[in-house]
């Protein structure tokens, strides 16, 4: 089995690695800024009331999504 290496591309034992994270909706950050955590450390957390799923709901409709605002019953927000 062949393996993937890509020439002057090294592993280092100490690296430092930065990312944004935006919560979807409104939650709490429970990691101050800047510090150290590990792959497993919970950073931030949101709660939703009720059983909510994600639907397309222009699938559903067969229209385009660009024109879902307009056949929703109810205003975004």
């Amino acid at each position: 089995m062949a393996k993937a290496f890509t020439p002057g591309l090294t592993v280092t034992a100490r690296t430092t690695y930065r990312a944004r994270r935006v919560l979807p909706i409104t939650g709490d950050v429970l990691v101050a800024r800047g510090a150290q955590v590990k792959a497993d450390t919970v950073v931030a957390q949101t709660f939703m009331e009720g059983d909510a799923f994600p639907m397309r709901a222009a699938n559903i409709l067969s229209a385009n999504p660009k024109d879902l605002p307009g056949l929703m019953l109810k205003k975004l927000g």
